[in-house]
């Protein structure tokens, strides 16, 4: 175990004999910042006694042969010795009493105003670039977060732009598209094979379908007219009029779009002459 007794023989150059002791304090100084402390402290405690004068010759000798020799103790003396003038000139300025003793002066600036070592300096210097470093990068973090909230904001807003704009490109373009979709059936039954049914494309826009319906029959009457999808009814209308025209007759009539369902329908036209008739086709709602 290294004492205190120990630390002053060694700062004072006297364990030069004691190779393994000299290294394990030097490790220790090295290792242990509580150590290295305490010999700072004896450090202090050896230049207050060279100040006072209170060493004995052999302590005095060491101290100017060996323990003045580091540059950094050499400073250490000169501050204190100007700090012990200063302080000395500054009481007989303020009471004409005895001022008091060196090392009682000293001592209280080392306790209050400590001389630091090297080492403890660059600890403090350590110290305090990283708590600037903490508080820098905790400003920055906050300019960040207030520059993505702002970003955020802006987003958010051109989102709201960017929808009230579609919605205004929808309402206009279903403002141009008409209001009434034609559909022209010739042909009665399902065909099949290369011919396509008859197609008629509806929009949010559109208010009827207007139908002209080619009938077989020569002669005008009166028709019950059907719509039907997937085999169940979902309009209908009794006494429609059937039109003579140049070649035969057809049957006008308008159709709710709102009845219409996407995909194959049914239109049923009964008569008192013909019967049941049905044409096909389909319907495409568009979006």
């Amino acid at each position: 175990m290294i004492t205190d007794a120990n630390i002053r023989e060694y700062l004072l150059g006297r364990l030069d004999s004691n190779l393994e002791l000299v290294e394990s304090i030097d490790e220790k100084i090295l290792m242990d910042p509580e150590f290295s402390i305490s010999v700072d402290v004896t450090e202090d405690e050896i230049i207050e006694e060279y100040l006072e004068g209170s060493l004995n010759s052999e302590d005095m000798l060491a101290v100017e042969r060996h323990f003045l020799r580091p540059p950094e103790r050499q400073r250490k003396l000169k501050t204190a010795r100007l700090f012990s003038r200063y302080l000395e000139s500054e009481s007989r300025n303020v009471t004409t009493e005895q001022p008091a003793p060196v090392r009682s002066l000293f001592k209280v600036f080392r306790v209050g105003w400590a001389l630091p070592s090297f080492r403890t300096c660059a600890e403090i210097a350590a110290s305090a670039v990283f708590v600037i470093s903490i508080l820098t990068l905790s400003n920055q973090r906050r300019e960040l977060d207030i520059a993505r909230k702002q970003v955020d904001e802006q987003l958010s807003q051109e989102r709201q732009r960017s929808a009230a704009s579609n919605q205004q490109l929808q309402n206009a373009l279903q403002s141009l598209q008409p209001a009434v979709a034609m559909l022209n059936l010739f042909r009665p039954g399902l065909l099949r094979g290369k011919l396509e049914l008859p197609e008629v494309k509806v929009s949010s826009g559109t208010k009827l379908l207007h139908v002209e319906v080619a009938l077989s029959s020569s002669a005008p009457g009166s028709a019950r007219v059907e719509l039907r999808h997937t085999g169940k009814m979902v309009w209908s209308r009794d006494g429609v009029d059937a039109i003579a025209v140049p070649g035969g007759v057809i049957l006008r009539l308008d159709i709710p779009a709102d009845v219409l369902t996407q995909g194959t329908c049914e239109l049923v036209v009964k008569t008192a002459g013909d019967g049941a008739i049905s044409y096909w086709f389909s319907v495409l709602k568009l979006q």
